[in-house]
């Protein structure tokens, strides 16, 4: 049973490090002034329009908040499956084992998935003000 558990928490890791990997240069890249660029880009070449709107690390941030919402109903559905197993176990002790697992690893990965995002989200707000050189150093 450690086995398994530990083979998640590695997993776990590892998505978390591949997540940040991919969401850190994405959230750079709007802290860089990209989307000025982008914008006298589009204004030299005739075609006018904003091009905050459409840019890539815009569509990317509505990504992951639209994932984060996903995930927070997955984590509701299996809270209320266990919740739902665990009522029906009739003292059944493998049924109420199988609830509290769901329910811990429920909980687990959804403190993953927020500490990742958390984390990401600092270290971004730092390189942008390092890199802007606003607020305290």
């Amino acid at each position: 049973m450690k086995k398994i558990l530990i083979k998640k928490i590695v997993i776990a890791i590892v998505l978390l490090v591949v997540m940040s990997l991919f969401c850190l240069p994405a959230v750079s890249l709007a802290s860089t002034g990209m989307l000025d660029k982008l914008n006298t880009v589009k204004e030299n070449s005739g075609l006018g329009g904003d091009a905050s709107e459409n840019a890539l690390p815009i569509a990317v941030g509505r990504i992951i908040g639209v994932a984060l919402g996903i995930l927070g109903v997955i984590f509701i559905m299996l809270i209320i499956y266990a919740g739902f197993i665990w009522m029906i176990a009739s003292g059944d002790d493998g049924k109420v084992k199988k609830a509290k697992d769901i329910i811990i690893a429920a909980t687990i990965g959804l403190v993953i998935v927020l500490a990742s995002y958390s984390i990401s989200y600092f270290i971004v707000d730092q390189l942008n003000r390092a890199s802007t050189g606003t607020g305290t150093p």
